[in-house]
């Protein structure tokens, strides 16, 4: 039985890394190639974990990590071991921090010119790896929510040795004393925190300890460990560290990675992997996930260009996680020497790419589409964006719009930008408001003359009213605590304004609700009083709440553009004499942005139907 015992180990042993080109796989074996040197280093991995047949999840695990390391790399230490010093200097710096910063020479490589790469493949020591691989199983065995997550998910969300193209480093540190007592709390009395990763998370994340700043005085390191996407690394980074399976999903319309909006999320085999935090951008249309894993990537024969952003095989399209998708098949007239075409979404003042597809037949098919949005058909002559036919909006049901001209419009601008229902509470805060006047300045005795409704939410509002009194002392008095206002004006009986003293309010505050500028305003705590010096018959108000930027502005000057024969095309020039813009006979049924040259910043694109303007 010994001597049988142990010619079936060693057949076992052979089967995992000998023969490798069939016996182990393909993609074992090309990542065994791609080591050099460092081969025997990771057949250590395999062979050590080969063994023992308890260990056979572990020794998937490690196959699932060599098959994938190709294509991972960091800064070789070497070239940036002054910038090692400098942050290893700063006393008390958490693991987890730590490590975000060391992937500052891969994100701002401008910043330290003499950085050289590194692959994993060929430094990563065994003892590395197999010390790693034990720990997170430590983690699986010993955490109630692991014991029947699925393995692929397990794979990405906890087993990854690193989190981007951080200095290779094992090194994790202490958890932070107060999150460890959190967590500690939360899997002792909360029911949900014990089995699900994401009710955890989500108690944790309340109370704000994966973000906390730790005091870095220097601006220069303080960007390296906080600016763009690092926070939300840190936060993966100790999720994984308590054993929350975490990962890093953005949307792909920014050129750098270092602005893309990025949520750190947690993933939970019962429920889609959801953020939290709040995805509010309306107009969203993909999501991607950061993976260990390699992604299939378009491969191009010969030198046709691919956008660099669908150059990276550690991305994984998760937008069927968060939005309601639609796939569509469009007719292209892409030359044929080009096998990819692509659909690129409007930010930022340029259109990105956010999908791709292979063209066959000049039918090309796109995956996985956030609907509600629009999208423009492209493909890169030269290396250079091109358009391939004119943008279109995809509606929720599947069906495709395309934004071309169709006969002539008139349309009123009143916003640059949409206006976000979500993020208004000053209509909340002003309702049931009211205008008082009395005789002396105490209100002893006011006169109720007007009380306000629910107003619009961005507009310019005049208010009168009938009854007609003449006192020296009037106030706008809320019914709740405080309100933020941009403009309020008393006017008289023929809109005039009228011009007081306004004692109840800072120099600041009067000047900016009386200024006649949106983007200005003041905070008005329980009233706001004007003193007239002798009394005055007060007809009405004028008065808008706070809005955010994007309110049309007076005096400024607007150029209207649309897109047309695959480019954008003016339609003249107006500056504007009140809060609105009034364009007459311009093509109708396209796609239109607006430009105020006075502050030279641009609005959002957008499209007019029956009379009312939709934001994209």
């Amino acid at each position: 039985m010994h001597i049988r015992h142990t010619f079936l180990l060693l057949l076992f042993l052979w089967t995992m890394t000998g023969c490798q080109c069939k016996q182990t796989g393909q993609a074992l074996e090309k990542a065994l190639q791609l080591s050099g040197s460092n081969r025997q280093e990771l057949e250590n991995v395999l062979e050590y974990f080969s063994k023992n047949p308890s260990d056979s999840l572990k020794l998937k695990a490690a196959r699932f990590l060599i098959e994938n390391m190709p294509g991972h790399w960091g800064p070789d230490p070497e070239s940036i071991g002054d910038y090692i010093k400098e942050v290893d200097s700063i006393q008390g710096l958490p693991a987890e921090i730590r490590r975000v910063m060391l992937n500052a020479p891969a994100m701002y490589p401008e910043e330290f010119p003499k950085m050289k790469r590194v692959d994993d493949i060929r430094i990563i020591k065994s003892e590395q790896l197999i010390q790693h691989i034990n720990r997170v199983f430590r983690l699986k065995d010993s955490c109630e929510w692991l014991q029947h997550i699925e393995f692929g998910q397990f794979c990405e969300g906890i087993l990854p040795y690193r989190i981007a193209n951080e200095v290779l480093d094992f090194h994790y540190g202490e958890t932070p004393p107060a999150l460890l007592e959190d967590f500690q709390y939360a899997t002792q009395y909360y029911d949900d925190c014990r089995h699900c990763p994401y009710s955890l998370a989500m108690f944790l994340q309340k109370r704000r300890m994966f973000t906390e700043m730790y005091p870095i005085t220097n601006l220069r390191l303080y960007q390296f460990a906080y600016g763009g996407t690092q926070a939300k690394m840190v936060t993966t980074l100790r999720l994984r560290r308590l054993g929350v399976p975490g990962t890093i999903d953005y949307e792909p319309g920014e050129n750098s990675q270092r602005n893309r909006m990025i949520y750190s999320t947690p993933i939970c085999s019962r429920l889609f992997s959801r953020s939290y935090h709040e995805i509010f951008r309306p107009n969203s249309t993909k999501f991607y996930r950061k993976t260990y894993a390699h992604n299939p990537i378009p491969q191009p024969e010969g030198d046709e260009y691919v956008p660099p952003f669908f150059r990276d095989p550690f991305q994984k399209d998760v937008t069927a996680e968060y939005l309601n998708t639609k796939d569509i098949e469009l007719e292209l007239d892409l030359p044929d020497s080009f096998r990819y075409a692509y659909l690129a979404v409007w930010q930022n003042q340029e259109w990105l790419p956010v999908s791709f597809g292979e063209v066959n037949n000049g039918k090309c098919r796109f995956t996985k589409l956030g609907t509600d949005a629009v999208y423009l058909p492209v493909y890169y002559p030269d290396g250079q964006m091109k358009a391939l036919d004119l943008p279109f909006v995809l509606c929720k049901t599947g069906q495709i719009k395309s934004l071309q001209t169709n006969g002539s419009k008139n349309i009123i601008i009143e916003r640059t930008t949409p206006f976000h229902g979500r993020f208004n509470y000053s209509n909340d805060e002003f309702s049931k408001a009211c205008i008082e006047c009395a005789d002396e300045p105490t209100f002893k005795n006011p006169q109720t003359v007007y009380v306000f409704g629910t107003p619009p939410n961005y507009r310019q509002v005049t208010s009168c009213w009938q009854n007609k009194y003449k006192k020296r002392y009037w106030r706008l008095k809320l019914s709740n605590t405080f309100t933020n206002l941009s403009e309020f004006h008393f006017l008289d009986a023929e809109g005039n304004t009228l011009q007081g003293h306004f004692p109840d309010g800072s120099e600041n505050v009067q000047k900016s609700l009386t200024d006649n500028n949106s983007r200005t305003f003041g905070e008005v705590r329980g009233w706001w009083t004007v003193d007239f010096g002798k009394p005055e018959t007060v007809a009405g108000v004028r008065y808008m709440l706070l809005v955010s930027d994007g309110n049309i502005v007076e005096g400024h000057e607007y150029e209207l553009f649309y897109f047309d024969t695959f480019e954008w095309k003016s339609l003249g020039k107006q500056q504007t004499e009140g809060l609105h813009l009034a364009f007459e006979q311009i093509p109708g049924g396209c796609l239109y942005r607006l430009k105020d040259l006075t502050s030279e910043t641009w609005g959002n694109i957008f499209t007019e139907e029956n009379g009312r303007i939709k934001f994209w």
